[in-house]
């Protein structure tokens, strides 16, 4: 009895919320209710400015002494913040959108007037929270005005609108106007004709063009300097490699497998064991990412090609990239966001929908007729597993590719595609066995992929050296390299300065706009597609789906930014910025194109929208002139051979300075002149490429040594130094690597400076690079 009168409460709370929620869906409404998400969005943001100033964050205290330790900065702080914008202020949208409608009814069958009507007048009411953005950056010392004011006012119309109905209650109810018939949609969309299904068109989108993308991003050369820190990221492995040493068992890798380590292994065998090998290779490498961002484009936009090309011209800008560590999970992007186009039209359980996963067994139930089910129920889900969702398989694989290449961008591709397939699986209604399929399919693609290389490490035993790296590597990755993020305050300093003339200007071409630009894009798309949850239709929604996958791409990478905030970093997690820019303005257009939409608004939108992007990347980015050198580049590359440095051996043929290949020369020739070949020795100032120009291995896994950042990891070190009785030790180089972050090494590594104070003494000073002998 209980159970079903609770079965009956929840149908009609159900019944209740799908009723209510299903006058919002009117055509005639929809415009009121976007003026309540962006009241909803203006009152939560300026909530958001108000409020932070009250959350007082206390520092962690850390065994690792890095920038935020010795600052005492609460580095956590910022990623509440991110998090409380990501998902506080499209939470608060759809709260106050569910008020709105409740209150609405309510207030309806009080004064017994149409519903509709009372939405349309609240959602009025309500537009008095768009003034919250007038100086919304000051708003910590006017909260009157820019907060409450405006609040006050919707609440003195709310209560006006309801006494003017309770006033004339007893009136004839108006008749709303009766929406006029839709007229009869003729368009037929330009990505269905068959002419853009031809086979030379593919042939020319999917070969010739990222060749030629390929051609104009590829350099074939770089930087003349060796930077010793992180060019000795890759050195320094090779140089182990060479005398023996395993990844993770000898070797520490702080970005991944292939990027520290496997990366410079194939340019040795390939180009031979030279610096001019491994940037060969990386050079080789370098503009996949290009070639991976544009495919990623012609399967997430519907217009394919085009806006796939303007998107890799933004990436190729002048202050944006996109890496080589990236184009694999990008590729991984690619497959998910083309399983979902494909299957968008019979839906994601297309070919599943045979799979009968919910037959009983025959009776009688013998163990032999249980156990023959079984394997036929398991067979025939790996059948269709492969056969419908090959391509989720193929996603996983290049995902898992992606975490070899680079642990952390392995780990936020496989964190973000399997929460999007997890919520896209769970929301629909098929057999509850059904839903999480589409995520089967993806781990067991990360499981083949992942075999292969956990086989080469078990046999050499070293898979628990491989576990404790990666766990380290993301463990103390913030207190290590951690930096401040810039404050909210400190880039709205423009628009409160008056001696600042075109304040709007000057604020949106500075570089501090650029740190808040991607999470702002993220935050206006997260309350939309809550926007677009409530209207209906989210998940049969082709444009919500993909912006759904992207945003959920673009708000993991986006944790780079705010690990080790640098412009350098900033960039390298901002990937999927102008992929959400690009895939809006571009669903715009479609809609508009197809006469979906109401075309005034939606045109003025996407005009403004457009305009504002194109002024920006140029005024900012200079994509024009950025293409205009690359193809310059093309046409005048030169095929001149650098002759091998004679200098410097190992170095191959590289153009280096001549006062810098003198210097390591020196330096090198000293350690080579006091040392056996295969003698171990010690690099206290993170340039490893010292080991590989030296051809010495080193005495501890730990070749940068910045990389030992606990007590633990530097008496590791000391013990090392202890065991091998290491007798040369590089200590000082008079450079910004003996300070990096400013905190020199002896107060960074203060254990292993003190053994080095008590064991070691000066040896030689060749120009600011101190070596040590043991006493």
């Amino acid at each position: 009895m209980k159970a079903n009168k609770l079965i009956t409460f929840q149908m009609g709370r159900k019944s209740f919320l799908y009723v209510n929620l299903k006058q919002i869906q009117e055509p005639n409404v929809r415009l009121y209710h976007a003026l309540v998400v962006a009241s909803a969005f203006s009152l939560a943001t300026a909530f958001g400015f108000w409020i932070h100033k009250f959350l007082l964050f206390q520092p962690h205290t850390s065994e690792v002494i890095g920038w935020v330790g010795v600052n005492n900065y609460p580095k956590h702080q910022e990623l509440f913040y991110y998090l409380l914008a990501l998902i506080g202020i499209p939470t608060t949208t759809l709260i106050y959108t569910f008020c709105w409608v409740i209150f609405s009814q309510v207030v309806a069958k009080w004064v017994r007037q149409p519903t509709v009507l009372l939405l349309r007048r609240n959602a009025l009411a309500s537009s008095f929270l768009l003034l919250t953005w007038y100086r919304i950056w000051d708003l910590h010392r006017n909260p009157l005005f820019g907060l409450v004011l405006p609040m006050a006012l919707v609440f003195i119309t709310k209560i006006g609108i309801i006494g003017w109905h309770i006033k004339g209650r007893n009136r004839s109810t108006p008749t709303l106007p009766v929406e006029a018939t839709k007229q009869q949609q003729i368009y037929r969309h330009i990505v269905e004709k068959r002419r853009f299904n031809h086979p030379v068109f593919r042939i020319c989108k999917f070969l010739i063009l990222p060749t030629l993308i390929y051609s104009l991003i590829y350099s074939g050369h770089g930087s003349s300097t060796i930077d010793l820190f992180h060019e000795g990221e890759r050195l320094a492995p090779l140089n182990e490699m060479m005398h023996g040493g395993l990844p993770f068992r000898d070797i520490y890798l702080q970005h991944g497998l292939f990027q520290n380590a496997g990366l410079a292994w194939l340019g040795s065998k390939i180009f031979g064991v030279s610096l001019e090998g491994v940037r060969k290779m990386s050079h080789l490498l370098e503009p996949f990412g290009y070639v991976a961002i544009y495919l990623l484009g012609t399967q997430l936009f519907r217009f394919g090609t085009i806006p796939s090309i303007l998107l890799t011209l933004i990436m190729a800008s002048e202050g944006n990239w996109v890496t080589a560590r990236h184009s694999l999970a990008l590729i991984s992007f690619a497959w998910v966001a083309n399983y979902l186009k494909t299957h968008h039209d019979d839906g994601l359980y297309a070919g599943w929908n045979l799979l009968n996963t919910s037959a009983s067994f025959p009776w009688p139930h013998s163990a032999r007729t249980i156990g023959n089910r079984v394997r036929q129920k398991l067979k025939e889900t790996f059948t269709y597993s492969v056969a419908f969702g090959w391509k989720l398989i193929t996603a996983g694989f290049f995902a898992n590719l992606a975490f070899w290449y680079s642990t952390e961008i392995g780990l936020y591709t496989l964190g973000s595609t399997s929460i999007f397939l997890f919520l896209y699986g769970v929301r629909r209604e098929p057999s509850k066995r059904k839903q999480l399929l589409p995520l089967g399919c993806y781990g067991s693609g990360v499981l083949i992929g992942s075999l292969p290389v956990l086989t080469y490490f078990i046999l050499h035993g070293a898979l628990d050296d491989l576990v404790i790296n990666i766990w380290i590597q993301c463990r103390y990755q913030v207190p290590t390299w951690g930096l401040r993020f810039p404050s909210l305050s400190s880039i709205l300093k423009p628009l409160n300065d008056p001696a600042v003339q075109n304040q709007w200007m000057v604020f949106i071409k500075s570089e501090g706009f650029r740190w808040y630009l991607p999470i702002a894009i993220f935050v206006v798309t997260a309350s939309y597609l809550a926007y677009r949850l409530i209207r209906g239709g989210f998940w049969n929604s082709d444009g919500c789906i993909r912006l759904l996958l992207t945003l959920l791409g673009g708000a993991t990478f986006f944790r780079t930014a705010l690990g080790r905030s640098d412009g350098g970093h900033l960039i390298f997690g901002s990937t999927f910025l102008w992929v959400i820019g690009i895939l809006i303005i571009e669903r715009g257009i479609d809609q508009l194109v197809r006469q979906k939409t109401d075309q005034i608004w939606a045109a003025i939108l996407i005009g403004v929208l457009s305009t504002g992007m194109a002024y920006y990347l140029q005024e900012v980015h200079h994509p024009v002139h950025a293409f205009k050198s690359r193809v310059h580049q093309f046409m005048n590359r030169s095929s001149k051979l650098v002759e091998e440095h004679l200098i410097l051996k190992r170095v191959g043929r590289e153009n280096i300075p001549t006062d810098q290949a003198e210097h390591v020369a020196r330096v090198v020739t000293y350690i080579q002149n006091k040392t056996q070949p295969n003698e171990k020795i010690f690099d206290f100032t993170s340039q490893g490429a010292y080991y590989f120009f030296a051809n010495r291995p080193s005495a501890t896994r730990y070749h940068q040594v910045a990389y030992a950042s606990t007590p633990d990891m530097q008496t590791e070190v000391i013990n090392d130094l202890k065991n091998d009785k290491t007798n040369l030790v590089i200590f000082k180089t008079g450079g910004w690597f003996d300070n990096i972050d400013g905190i020199p090494s002896e107060q960074r590594h203060p254990i292993i400076a003190r053994y080095l104070k008590e064991n070691y003494e000066l040896a030689i000073n060749i120009n600011g690079t101190q070596i040590l002998n043991r006493m």
